[in-house]
């Protein structure tokens, strides 16, 4: 066996961070990263969000990304949904669906049909309190893909930072001179 494989030793740099020999070294700042919710994925998954896009950009032949015109494009692309039927499926409801099925397929859809139902009404609920963050998101994802269609794979790129939080930390970190030669260990 090779004993540097199983060797926990840790080393340091020569300003005394350390780092060890199997992970290479730790990140010195951790910024929590978005997550995305269940609703944009279904969004993406099913094109929405691309096809409107696209359709925007045909129709409008310049966009400023201004809060007033992105909230007339969201209201636009509620509209492009309805128009076009999309069904949102909360997360949870095809397992509900399954144990219906399996609970009239095993004969117990009387006493558990009511705990079903009692589900699916609290999804219902969390579904509506996860609306606001939804809004939120629904229209960060729909600003980059129209700006993508706008400018590009490349001008993508700038929208994507003013948004991202690892970024901005970056930054907010660089322009410290202080806190960036701390985390450093440089005297």
């Amino acid at each position: 066996k090779n004993s540097l494989l199983f060797n926990n030793k840790e080393f340091f740099t020569k300003n005394g961070r350390s780092f060890g020999n199997h992970g290479g070294i730790n990140p010195d700042v951790f910024v929590k990263g978005d997550s995305t919710n269940y609703a944009i994925m279904q969004l993406m998954r099913t094109n929405f969000l691309f096809d409107f896009a696209v359709q925007y950009h045909n129709n409008h032949p310049a966009w400023s990304d201004t809060p007033a015109e992105n909230d007339s494009i969201y209201l636009a692309f509620k509209d492009y949904l309805n128009e076009h039927d999309f069904q949102y499926e909360p997360e949870g409801s095809r397992e509900i669906a399954e144990l219906e099925k399996l609970s009239e397929k095993k004969g117990f859809s009387e006493s558990v049909s009511p705990i079903l139902e009692q589900l699916k009404t609290t999804l219902q609920q969390e579904q509506q309190k996860e609306f606001g963050y939804t809004v939120k998101s629904v229209k960060k994802y729909l600003r980059l893909e129209v700006a993508e269609k706008y400018y590009g794979s490349q001008g993508l790129k700038k929208f994507i930072l003013t948004d991202d939080r690892q970024a901005k930390q970056a930054i907010e970190i660089l322009d410290n001179s202080r806190l960036y030669k701390s985390i450093l260990k440089i005297k």
